[in-house]
């Protein structure tokens, strides 16, 4: 958080009217965007007592209808009216799939944001069982832990680039393919039936050991996926 989040962190924690924290806020001032084209709202935080859920700390919802997101970097009107690519490139079905994988807010937000590993993850996995996977069929454990061992790699990968980039895409449906291409030009890799991914997951190999690792990573992880899968049917 930053120190303009914080400070709101603070006096809604303390139950403060809407008028002290309009008050704290501009006394603190607007901060400046990381990036022009990138929405990246310091007033993003956890909306729930349990710290769980997270979501616009200054949304109408949390403040008996008082319209707050005006003192934001966006203003109410674009937040009203804003959707990043994820949500028209990515199926429903897709959608929910991630959405029963997936219960870590901070993972979730990585992966959902990720069209790519998305779209490659479920289209190699509905070649291999000859049919568009179910989120239906997802709720076991072992299904739950085989996909949740692929997308954790958003995290921690070991072969990934090393290099400071900030996101994949912008958030502009008409920039996605141009990030995407950009992106897939930085980095250069064998042919590979995981390429997509690996080109996601930002990889970068300094040997042909290191390749057939990471591949047979991929072999496992998908395998272990579709025999859970078919388990559940």
């Amino acid at each position: 958080m930053n120190e303009r989040t914080l400070a709101f962190d603070r006096a809604w924690g303390m139950k403060s009217s809407i008028e002290e924290l309009e008050r704290r806020l501009a006394a603190i001032g607007t901060p400046k965007k990381l990036f022009d084209t990138i929405h990246n709202c310091p007033f993003v935080g956890f909306v729930d007592k349990g710290r769980k859920r997270v979501g616009c700390m200054i949304h109408p919802v949390h403040h008996g209808g008082r319209e707050l997101r005006d003192i934001s970097l966006y203003g109410a009107k674009l937040c009203n009216n804003h959707e990043c690519p994820s949500f028209s490139y990515l199926t429903d079905g897709e959608k929910a799939a991630v959405s029963t994988l997936i219960d870590d807010w901070y993972l979730y937000g990585l992966v959902i944001c990720d069209i790519d590993l998305v779209k490659e993850y479920f289209f190699i996995l509905g070649n291999a069982l000859g049919e568009e996977v179910k989120a239906s069929r997802m709720g076991g454990p072992l299904v739950r832990r085989a996909a949740r061992d692929f997308f954790a790699f958003k995290e921690r990968w070991p072969f990934w680039d090393n290099e400071l980039r900030f996101g994949k895409y912008s958030f502009s449906i008409s920039e996605y393919r141009i990030e995407r291409d950009i992106a897939a030009t930085e980095l250069s890799l064998p042919p590979s039936r995981y390429r997509k991914i690996f080109l996601s997951l930002e990889t970068k190999f300094s040997s042909e050991a290191e390749f057939e690792r990471a591949t047979g990573i991929m072999d496992r992880l998908f395998s272990d996926f579709i025999t859970h899968y078919r388990e559940a049917a």
